[in-house]
């Protein structure tokens, strides 16, 4: 047993709780006690609450995560999972330089699901990577497709999350996609969000060397959208900096960001980085891009996310030319 004069007296104890208030005189404590289990583990990864009562609310939250939970094998089977693209614009000359590939869900049973419905929980039941695995095929499978048709083509990106890394080979996986479908590396830019990078993971560290020193080119996605850590730009090697939306965001409202968003472009051309900003909604907010001498822009500006044959109809009637590649 340890003397009270050896803790350490600055330590302090976060409590979380759950709460579940008891309408019926005859409660089936069982159940009551599942149900304020629940709502106290729907906040334990949130660091600014601490508690939380089971409602309404909670209830059909966790209705539609057990559904995701439970047909994300048929989803995936069935493809109702579907890969909807977004245009990335290369600011200096106005023509398509790539594509981010966007997942969404539309199922028969529940209709439309976007990211927001899912990600989150595939994530936190670890089943993240058979979505991720099946947007890297449909991503290589589109492109031999166009190229076949002798259609245009540009780099594509695909988002990674940090449990790829940990629950498949995801290298290899990608390795064996883009030899299936006849796929150069060059045409496939891989995504990790700057919280990934944040955990400091020898793992990430080394499978995205990996990625790289194969020929891939790396991004970092969200920059700015959380607590930015500068060391991360130094201790990994990668091609493009993603500032996240927020920035444009703020821009609207406050003269200060427009200086920000400057100081981070310039930071990543210093850097031998390509500066990418999304978030582009107005003709201001591109041409404010241009004059920060930004290399690549993403928005509703240009075209929200759309599946394929949708989004080639939108760059026609735009009037927007491809990069050649």
């Amino acid at each position: 047993t340890r003397r009270s004069s050896d803790l350490d007296a600055n330590k302090r104890v976060r409590i979380k709780a759950g709460i579940y208030y008891l309408d019926d005189r005859m409660p089936e404590v069982g159940l009551a006690c599942d149900h304020a289990r629940l709502a106290c583990n729907s906040v334990k990864g949130r660091h600014d609450i601490n508690y939380c009562v089971y409602d309404e609310m909670l209830r059909e939250k966790l209705r539609r995560q057990q559904y995701v939970i439970d047909h994300i094998d048929e989803a995936v089977e069935k493809a109702y999972i579907k890969v909807f693209y977004q245009p990335v614009i290369r600011v200096r000359t106005g023509e398509v330089c790539g594509a981010e590939a966007l997942v969404r869900w539309i199922d028969p049973t529940v209709g439309f699901l976007s990211p927001a419905d899912f990600i989150e929980t595939l994530e936190q039941f670890h089943l993240i990577h058979k979505v991720d695995e099946y947007v890297v095929e449909q991503v290589c499978r589109d492109y031999r497709a166009l190229k076949d048709a002798g259609e245009p083509v540009v780099p594509v990106s695909v988002n990674l999350s940090r449990l790829d890394f940990e629950l498949c080979d995801i290298v290899d996986y990608i390795e064996r996609m883009r030899e299936k479908y006849d796929v150069p590396r060059s045409m496939l830019d891989l995504e990790i969000t700057e919280s990934v990078l944040n955990d400091n993971s020898d793992l990430i560290k080394t499978e995205t060397t990996r990625l790289r020193e194969a020929g891939y080119h790396i991004w970092i996605d969200d920059f700015g959208s959380g607590y930015s850590s500068l060391n991360v730009l130094t201790e990994y090697e990668f091609d493009v900096l993603k500032l996240d939306l927020v920035f444009l965001r703020s821009y609207d409202h406050n003269p200060r960001a427009g200086k920000l968003i400057s100081y981070v472009i310039q930071l990543a051309r210093g850097l031998d980085v390509e500066p990418l900003t999304e978030g582009v909604e107005t003709e201001a907010h591109f041409a404010f891009l241009k004059d920060a001498g930004c290399e690549r822009a993403q928005g509703y500006y240009f075209s929200k996310p759309q599946p394929l044959d949708e989004l080639k109809k939108t760059i026609a009637e735009k009037g927007l030319a491809y990069e050649a590649v």
